[in-house]
């Protein structure tokens, strides 16, 4: 976030810019072939906010949150669509899906599974540094399949700053194992709808905008083969190429395998999370089966979506008891005061853009103007787009990157050539590779606030990473993608 006078300046430049596209677009824009649209008073405004709404979203003027706000404040009073119909992408389906699993991380937290879940890995892989990275990498992108990456990364870096002590301060060691688990809490995002935000919003925009479903098992069918190909490599990369790590080295894992937590006895808070967590993911990966059951002719799940299932496992814990006689249950609300609800409010206010930009016709105004770009084969365009995508989100949130660029790119994607759907998934998938920066994304902030990661030691790794990633999303794209979707 910017500070003092340029934070001011920012402010400023938001409406400011608004007023600017208003005042000064034509009135009809050609693509050079003959087609013609015209920029209707709607289209000019929704042009207008979105251009206000990217400004303070990059430069974080205000939080971003209260941006997220300004469809649903600005849309109705300017005429462009009914209260109602601002309001109800704060209300997605998929907000809710993202919602509960905020409550399950909180869940999982709470009873101490994740720790669990490290030390029983760290007794199997032993000392070895190599085995260690890769040991990590693999918990941490496991848990941020399912939670969010900034807890994911919040719960594993005490655990790797406990097997590191207070010796390994400068050693390539610690710098390998503390960027691993920056990189895996990114990676593994990458792999489910609810691990990262850009997954959510994209899958939202596929119903809301493009009319198709891409359901829990439809992302996971890509998502997964994602993180199972950039995992291993940046594994690779991180203990082989930008790292030396001997395999001489002994590492204390006593700080958390000395805990007893693989010995002792899972509480019971602890165990009904595991089982309403492993229901809620089967029911989500079987519920086009689950919905097609009949009963006498009657299918009466025809209905069941993702969204239900999570908010069905989601109160369970809040009902199921851990205590009756102390009124405690597996989750109580007073352990959801630090849900981000900034978060789910951003989705809202970003599909609520992209809902107004469909409607108004904006989006092919704006494809119209990207179709005058020089004449490039469609792969190429679309690995320059990706890697310029990459190279954003290094600069602004994740989402706030995928917001802004899926309505431009989906409506510029026919007349460029290019497979929309393909190119938007790809563009969620590039949102996750925020390598280089400190500020790029919060597993990166949370690591290199330990004190143990310089700027530089994380940009170094970074480039690497980012090469990477660009390699493994085109292979998806080009490989993957078409199959499943189509």
């Amino acid at each position: 976030m910017i500070n003092g006078k340029y934070r001011r300046l920012a402010i400023i430049a938001g409406p400011s810019g608004a007023l600017l596209v208003v005042a000064l677009l034509p009135a009809t824009v050609s693509d050079g072939g003959g087609q013609v649209v015209a920029l209707d008073p709607g289209t000019r405004i929704v042009m207008a906010i979105a251009l206000w709404m990217a400004v303070w979203w990059i430069t974080e003027a205000i939080p971003m949150a209260v941006t997220a706000l300004l469809p649903i404040a600005l849309l109705p009073v300017l005429g462009i669509v009914p209260f109602e119909v601002a309001a109800g992408a704060y209300a997605h389906p998929l907000i809710f899906l993202f919602f509960v699993g905020f409550l399950l991380s909180i869940a999982i937290q709470k009873w101490d599974l994740h720790r669990r879940f490290a030390a029983s890995l760290l007794r199997r892989v032993g000392n070895d540094p190599k085995r260690l990275v890769g040991g990590f990498m693999v918990v941490t992108a496991f848990l941020s399949m399912w939670l969010s990456n900034t807890a994911t990364t919040i719960m594993m870096l005490p655990v790797a700053l406990s097997i590191l002590g207070t010796n390994e301060r400068a050693s390539d060691f610690a710098k390998c194992l503390l960027l691993s688990v920056a990189y895996s809490a990114s990676i593994g995002g990458m792999g489910t709808i609810i691990g990262t935000p850009p997954n959510l919003y994209v899958a939202s925009y596929f119903n809301d905008v493009l009319g198709l479903e891409i359901g829990f098992l439809t992302w996971m069918l890509i998502g997964v083969p994602c993180v199972a190909l950039l995992l291993p490599a940046a594994w690779f990369y991180l203990t082989r190429i930008q790292f030396s790590l001997p395999a001489a080295v002994a590492v204390d894992t006593g700080g958390i395998v000395g805990q007893g937590l693989v010995w002792r006895k899972l509480e019971h808070g602890g165990r009904v999370t595991l089982i309403v967590f492993a229901a809620v993911v089967c029911a989500w990966i079987t519920r086009p089966w689950i919905a097609q059951l009949s009963i006498f002719g009657i299918t009466p799940l025809a209905h069941l979506s993702d969204a239900g299932i999570a908010l069905i496992g989601a109160c369970s814990l809040f009902v199921i008891p851990v205590d009756l006689r102390q009124g405690r249950f597996v989750l109580d609300w007073p352990d959801t005061h630090d849900l981000p609800w900034g978060t789910l409010i951003l989705f809202g206010g970003g599909l609520s853009l992209a809902a107004a930009i469909n409607v108004t016709g904006a989006d092919q105004v704006i494809g119209v103007w990207i179709s005058h770009l020089p004449s490039l084969p469609p792969v190429v365009l679309v690995m320059i787009i990706v890697a310029l995508v990459i190279v954003l989100t290094e600069l602004t949130s994740n989402i706030a990157t995928t917001a802004t660029l899926v309505p431009v790119l989906a409506a510029a994607a026919p007349l460029l050539r290019v497979d929309t759907q393909m190119l938007i998934i790809m563009v969620a998938l590039a949102a996750s590779c925020a390598f280089m920066l400190p500020v790029a994304t919060p597993p990166n902030a949370i690591v290199f606030g330990s004190g143990r990661i310089s700027a530089a030691d994380m940009a170094a790794a970074g480039v690497g990473m980012n090469v990477l990633g660009l390699i493994v999303i085109g292979l998806i794209g080009y490989g993957l993608i078409p199959l499943v979707v189509h």
